[in-house]
């Protein structure tokens, strides 16, 4: 009896074995959809970790996303692999398999749908901007006036 072929392994397979690279990868997206840019999100690797980096506003916040346990290079290697992937200039990964990913977070995990990172970055000081658009949207309260006693008017409840 002959043995199953091994399926050369694609993208994403390779992706899951490597759970600091999808957390990373769930952490940059988290703060794209938060409103910060690219330009200020970074990825560092380091000997027992590794980490989501904002840098913006004169501030830092730092996520830590797992331990690798592969070199620098090879971190480097599977890193940009995997953002060509989940941008769509390399083949690898569907829609699906992004939101799979991102759904999949330690911070949407933990509950909340992200309030947790909101929270933490505005306790940091940081202007989260998808929240100044909301509270365009919705209005601002009159000074002085809590947000919860305000009606969708603007006028107080």
């Amino acid at each position: 009896m002959s043995k199953p072929k091994k399926r050369k392994s694609t993208g994403i397979n390779r992706l899951a074995y490597k759970p600091c690279i999808c957390e990373a990868l769930a952490m940059f997206e988290a703060l794209r959809r938060l409103g910060f840019s690219a330009d200020d999100i970074f990825c560092a690797h380091y000997p027992n970790e590794t980490a989501i980096i904002l840098r913006t506003q004169g501030k830092e916040f730092i996520i830590t996303c797992g331990n690798s346990g592969m070199s620098t290079e090879k971190f480097r290697s599977l890193w940009t692999k995997a953002c060509a992937m989940w941008n769509g200039t390399e083949p690898g990964m569907s829609t699906k398999q992004r939101e799979v990913i991102f759904e999949g977070s330690i911070i949407l995990r933990q509950g909340g749908g992200g309030l947790g990172m909101v929270a933490a970055l505005q306790a940091k000081g940081f202007d989260v901007p998808i929240m100044q658009k909301l509270e365009e949207l919705a209005g601002r309260p009159q000074a002085g006036t809590p947000a919860s006693f305000v009606n969708s008017k603007g006028g107080q409840a």
